[in-house]
């Protein structure tokens, strides 16, 4: 293969679609061994070990690449408050993993778009759009179905928390996109596993003893997950020509759930997860596609006008 044979297969594009590849199957690795530890020990220590070492490798991400000046930020109090929501959602993420298969946990977890929908439209005055409207309701009607597995409503926790897991992780992406836009990765990465570590620092410690010695590889293999599937998800969409081309790899995370679900904890789906999945998949990617085609017209729009301008 000639050089610039080699050039045009590892462009940008294919590199970043790579990486994301790459990002999300090292987060489900991750949310794999969560899993196994949490039928050891309790959810409070483990969430603790886990943003414990993510921190470790952020900061030492962060010292290797800028020194100490890598982690100074004017903005110290949205930092804190976004590690209040991270806090929220990694918990109910944790007790989630607990009580549902993977499958089920991806399933409620990409139910994220949907609320990252609606919050646009109430925070960020997006402004009211019929289509963005008609996909989410479609896309509740889809939780409900999910919620009714014998056609009365059952409220299981497990898939609540992970509902709730998926509301909060959206508010986390509109308060990024509102109030920490221009962040470093490792700072937004390291300063929510931080708070997390401090919060729960003293209900956790004293639940820590020399078994969970036992188990520290997964602790520590966690944090790598945490830390370098965010790193390579930040570099794929600094470097992508555009956002749309990677958004809808984001669904292969249910793929691996399946996958590593089977594989490691004999877990298989029923089918009511499986068309609840394709379903959300399907109206996931109605609206990247909507999203896409709107802000072309706009582009065009925008030109046209300034053409005749």
């Amino acid at each position: 293969m000639s050089p610039t044979s080699v050039s045009d297969f590892l462009s940008k594009d294919t590199v970043a679609v790579l990486l994301v590849l790459l990002s999300y199957f090292v987060y489900s690795l991750g949310d794999a061994s969560i899993k196994y530890t949490l039928s050891f020990y309790p959810i409070i220590p483990v969430l603790f070990l886990n943003c414990f070492f993510s921190v470790c490798f952020m900061l030492g991400y962060g010292l290797w690449r800028s020194g100490p000046s890598y982690f100074k930020t004017k903005k110290l109090k949205y930092h804190a408050f976004r590690g209040v929501l991270g806090l929220m959602s990694i918990f109910l993420s944790i007790y989630a993993l607990k009580h549902t298969t993977l499958s089920e946990f991806y399933m409620m977890v990409f139910t994220s778009p949907l609320w990252i929908v609606v919050l646009s439209m109430l925070v960020m005055k997006e402004g009211f759009d019929i289509i963005r409207t008609i996909i989410v309701i479609l896309g509740f009607g889809v939780i409900v179905y999910v919620f009714m597995p014998g056609g009365e409503l059952d409220l299981d926790l497990g898939l609540l928390a992970a509902l709730g897991a998926a509301l909060f992780f959206a508010i986390n992406v509109i308060f990024i996109r509102k109030y920490l836009q221009g962040e470093a990765a490792a700072l937004l990465g390291g300063s929510n596993s931080a708070f997390m570590c401090l919060a729960v620092a003293g209900f956790a410690l004293p639940m820590i003893d020399y078994h969970f010695l036992q188990h520290i590889h997964f602790f520590i293999f966690n944090g790598f997950c945490v830390f370098f599937a965010s790193l390579c998800l930040a570099r794929a969409f600094q470097s992508v020509s555009h956002s749309v081309i990677l958004a809808p790899i984001h669904y292969i995370q249910m793929i691996y759930g399946l996958v590593l679900g089977y594989f490691i904890f004999a877990e298989w789906p029923t089918s009511r997860t499986i068309l609840g999945s394709m379903a959300l998949i399907a109206l996931g990617l109605c609206l990247i596609w909507y999203d896409y085609t709107l802000k072309k017209r706009e582009h065009k729009a925008y030109g046209a006008s300034s053409a005749k301008s």
